[in-house]
């Protein structure tokens, strides 16, 4: 039977834990992360850049898991998380661009961890810090499973040079009778880099290209699992469907990684403050409140996800639920709860697996084209989100705001769903990026927006003018 009861202190939110958290030993801790969703990948040396969408499974960072980078861009250099005792400092340093520009800044965003998601995996797969990639950007970009664009590849190449170069310190203090005792390592997630280009800014084609992960995080990523080592398995396109479903949401994606890693180690139920979550995950928010509410919103996305092969009907707060809700006196948190056999059969990776094609096969080599050269100013991350039935999504989000229709809350799912809604009404069309604009504008509960009532004019009859009679003013 379960044991349901609550532990006499808040549990930290780390995937791992420590074993004064769980009353885990350390061979118990290891033997644990033989579970589905943590692990390194076994793979023979691979011999070629990694294709990676020929894979069901990619690895990600624990240390990145526990310790989210920024979720955009930021003027900010240096990054710090905490999680219990240990604080985690990402820090940037200085780079040359293929034009010669000195760059000064931290990878952030959903490419960021795109590229981490492939040097990580190619570098587990392999058993080497040295990780050849394609000799052209074009090609790595196919090979990372991104559309390919002008802006994608300045993109990529940005992220890439910035992780490559960004140090990486791990301190974690405790606490002893006289004072406190304090240890901190520090490396570079890069040691080195051998790209060529040609004289329009793009890999050169007719020699080889490497990046190289320096030893110390080398060793930190192949070691065994704990929460700053070690690497955990994902399903990347159900992390990759999660962040394109839902732009607006971008904690989604990370919350989704540390659901899926936390969930399968939680044997009595835990409680972590918000607290924790907000030193962990970030927050730029001077409002707590207004934070709370974008990480619930997160977290519905990310359950909702995890919890997909119990069915659509499933109440996942009985696994995952706030406690001392609406309380004054407490600030309340989350509550996790043990995952019974059974449910935990139905979200191993042999049933989620069988929801997908197990065989895949690697993408064509697309035929290098001439490009244009790029200009030399960074642009904003973009991942190209292709039409959907011939209707380009990012220009319908466009007309419907400047309809006075705001999208802003609405994901691109339900787009699409409005979308095929719309279409399947009709035996034929012309113009379908008017039509389904025009129909949406006309029906907004379509996206599953409230129409407002329409304002009515209440007709009055003239007042006709009346002559007022003359009169002597007085004096």
């Amino acid at each position: 039977m379960n044991n349901f009861s609550a532990p006499a202190h808040p549990q930290s939110t780390r995937t791992t834990p420590a074993s004064t958290d769980a009353g885990m030993t350390l061979s118990d801790i290891l033997a644990d992360h033989a579970a589905p969703t943590g692990g390194t990948l076994q793979h023979p040396h691979s011999t070629g850049p990694l294709v990676i969408d020929s894979y069901l499974t990619s690895t990600f960072p624990w240390i990145f898991v526990n310790y989210s980078l920024p979720l955009r861009a930021t003027s900010e250099t240096m990054w710090e998380r905490t999680d219990g005792d240990v604080t985690v400092i990402l820090a940037a340093t200085p780079y040359e661009d293929a034009d010669g520009t000195t760059q000064y800044h931290l990878p952030s965003g959903r490419i960021a961890r795109e590229v981490i998601m492939y040097l990580v995996t190619s570098a587990m797969m392999s058993g080497s810090p040295t990780i050849e990639i394609s000799r052209t950007w074009r090609g790595f970009l196919r090979d990372m499973g991104i559309p390919y664009s002008s802006a994608n590849r300045r993109a990529v190449e940005r992220q890439l040079r910035a992780i490559l170069n960004m140090s990486v310190r791990v301190s974690h203090r405790t606490a002893h009778g006289s004072g406190t005792n304090l240890s901190s390592r520090a490396c570079l997630v890069g040691s080195g880099e051998d790209l060529v280009f040609d004289r329009d800014g793009v890999l050169d084609d007719a020699y080889r290209s490497v990046v190289i992960l320096s030893d110390e995080f080398f060793d930190r990523i192949a070691a065994a699992p704990s929460p700053v080592h070690g690497t955990m398995r994902i399903l990347r396109d159900s992390w990759r469907q999660i962040v394109s479903e839902n732009p607006h949401q971008a904690l989604a994606g990370d919350v989704y990684l540390w659901l899926a890693g936390r969930m399968s180690r939680v044997h009595r139920e835990v409680r972590i403050p918000w607290s924790d979550f907000a030193a962990q995950f970030g927050s730029s928010m001077s409002n707590e409140r207004r934070w709370r509410q974008q990480f619930r919103s997160a977290l519905s996305v990310a359950t909702k996800a995890y919890f997909a092969p119990l069915g659509e009907d499933f109440d996942s707060t009985v696994y995952v639920g706030e406690y001392d809700l609406g309380s004054r006196n407490h600030p309340g948190g989350l509550r996790l709860a043990p995952v019974s056999a059974e449910h935990r059969k139905l979200l191993g990776w042999s049933a989620r697996r069988s929801r997908r094609t197990s065989s895949r096969t690697a993408p064509a080599r697309q035929k290098l084209q001439p490009e244009p050269p790029a200009p030399a100013s960074p642009s904003s991350e973009v991942v190209s989100i292709p039409a959907h039935a011939g209707v380009d999504v990012a220009e319908l989000r466009a007309a419907l705001d400047a309809a006075g229709l705001p999208t802003g809350a609405v994901s691109d799912g339900t787009l699409r769903a409005a979308i095929d809604t719309v279409l399947s009404r009709v035996s034929s069309v012309g113009n379908a990026q008017s039509l389904v604009t025009t129909a949406i504008v006309r029906e907004p509960a379509l996206l599953g927006i409230t129409a407002p009532a329409p304002t009515r004019t209440i007709a009055t009859a003239p007042v006709p003018l009346v002559t007022l009679p003359k009169g002597t003013c007085p004096e």
